[in-house]
């Protein structure tokens, strides 16, 4: 079966490569306070309970950085200690 369409005789790529190539479409004026208005005052708003969850969160990741890099500096001082108690022993 033969088609004639672009899309099936062409590589994949170029069909694709073509719809990005076209512009934009241009959007009126009023577009983004069109959109803000029929959205829900729920959505636009940040929760609190998610804030909170944020927080908690970040600090439980600066404190896993912070283990991390102890436990890192902690490795490399044991590795310069033992390079110097080999190299005093000779």
């Amino acid at each position: 079966m033969k088609t004639s369409d672009p899309l099936f005789t062409e590589r994949p790529d170029a069909a694709l490569d073509r719809m990005l190539s076209d512009a934009a479409p241009e959007l009126p004026e009023d577009f983004v306070s069109r959109v803000m208005a029929r959205l829900p005052p729920s959505a636009i708003q940040a929760r609190p309970a998610l804030r909170s969850l944020h927080a908690a969160l970040r600090c439980l990741r600066v404190l896993a950085l912070l283990a991390g890099s102890l436990l890192g500096l902690s490795q490399v001082l044991a590795f310069v200690l033992g390079i110097w108690l080999a190299s005093a022993a000779v």
